[in-house]
């Protein structure tokens, strides 16, 4: 997951530091399969102390089934 932000969002991730980071896992990835992620990113506050929430999704190439999912919060606390 952290990789997946870190190529999506590389100006969130290296500008904010990590606060929080929520995963869940659903299913296993086969052998042999790929693993699809995608990552969108929302401001969750501006001010006084900015952050941004990262949300990634993790699916199994061979049938779309989402096998993981998290949620990462970047700030100043």
């Amino acid at each position: 997951v952290a990789r997946a932000e870190a190529n999506a969002v590389p100006e969130i991730i290296g500008s904010y530091p990590i606060r929080n980071r929520r995963v869940h896992f659903f299913g296993n990835l086969d052998a042999g399969d790929r693993l699809e992620v995608t990552s969108r990113a929302s401001a969750q506050a501006f001010s006084p102390t900015p952050s941004v929430v990262v949300h990634s999704h993790c699916r199994r190439a061979s049938d779309q089934t989402v096998i993981a999912c998290a949620e990462s919060i970047y700030g100043f606390a």
